[in-house]
């Protein structure tokens, strides 16, 4: 059933014309965030770094570097 879930999320995230990308920015990245990104790097993306209010583990400029490989 998962895996019906992440074929559908690829699908449309290859035909959206934006896409949004939540990070928990309390959290280190994960290895499903790298692959997230992966797939988002060639789309328009708005990222959203959610619990910002916490001790942030996230830094903006590795997001920025990744999408731009």
């Amino acid at each position: 059933v998962e895996k019906l879930g992440v074929d559908r999320s690829k699908l449309l995230i290859s035909e959206a014309d934006l896409v949004l990308f939540v990070v928990d920015s309390s959290e280190k990245l994960t290895k499903e965030d790298d692959d997230i990104m992966d797939l988002i790097g060639n789309q328009k993306v708005i990222i959203l770094m959610n619990k910002s209010d916490l001790q942030i583990q996230v830094k903006k400029e590795h997001l920025k570097e990744h999408l731009q490989r």
